[in-house]
């Protein structure tokens, strides 16, 4: 299967409705402006590998947001985790609290250009 129909499929997989009980009664999950950080990675294969990134790291991950034709992020995130499946695009989740506000698939080399770019070193 081409990257591109996998990253597709894996964009619908996060996004489709259908929440637990468990995630229907979950604190605060009124005040969340999208999914659950808990209902988000639900939705991954079994194994995946998370980096988190913070302060001064999140400006090239909001850059890289707004260098695509996206609207504008709801909030400023609190931090950018990227996740890493086998065989499958990156995806990297925006979050605030405990929920993700926006999220991206991307290609591992299409991000490491990115920070190569932005940052001058190699991801």
């Amino acid at each position: 299967m081409p990257r591109h129909v996998m990253a597709a499929f894996l964009a619908a997989l996060l996004i489709s409705k259908g929440a637990s009980a468990a995630e229907l009664t979950e604190p605060n999950s009124l005040s969340c402006p999208g999914l659950s950080i808990s209902h988000f990675e639900s939705r991954f294969p079994a194994k995946f590998k998370r980096v988190t990134f913070e302060n001064d790291m999140l400006e090239p991950f909001v850059e890289l947001w707004k260098a695509g034709s996206r609207p504008d992020l709801p909030k400023q995130p609190e931090r950018v985790v990227v996740y890493a499946f086998p065989d499958l695009p990156l995806i990297i989740g925006y979050q605030e609290q405990h929920c993700i506000i926006a999220y991206l698939a991307i290609d591992s080399d299409v991000l490491q250009r990115w920070l190569h770019q932005y940052l001058g070193w190699t991801a």
